[in-house]
């Protein structure tokens, strides 16, 4: 999926990182700062930048692999973070994202279930999806 789309999206990451990064750059995933359903974000700092990591949790099998299809995908698009990389060498995959000040949109309430912060309308939010295809 991810190698079809690769005139579509020209900034597809193509960095694999090593256990050995991620776990260093998240201090062996010793705190999260948001925890999501299926995954949960920590931050991290690899090649002296700090960069948020996505660990997905194991039980959702075959989504992790899915959404890392999607999300390299619209990783170009102006309101979505830009993926660096991933690590596939751990028991669950792995993601590296360019750092956002405020976190990923869905650890401040602005995106999930049940979130009690903004929400964005769902014209923007269709407006935001027309512009990824």
């Amino acid at each position: 999926m991810i190698t079809s789309c690769k005139d579509k999206c020209p900034c597809n990451p193509n960095r694999n990182f090593s256990a050995n990064e991620v776990l260093e750059a998240t201090n062996h995933f010793e705190s999260y700062f948001h925890d999501y359903l299926c995954y949960k974000w920590y931050n991290g700092t690899l090649d002296d930048r700090p960069v948020l990591v996505k660990k997905y949790e194991c039980d959702f099998e075959d989504r992790e692999y899915r959404d890392i299809a999607i999300i390299t995908q619209m990783s170009c698009h102006k309101n979505v973070l830009k993926l660096l990389g991933c690590c596939l060498e751990l028991s669950c995959p792995v993601l590296v994202y360019e750092y956002a000040h405020h976190g990923p949109l869905d650890s401040v309430g602005i995106i999930g279930f049940g979130s009690q912060g903004l929400s964005l309308s769902w014209k923007i939010r269709l407006k935001v999806a027309k512009s990824i295809c």
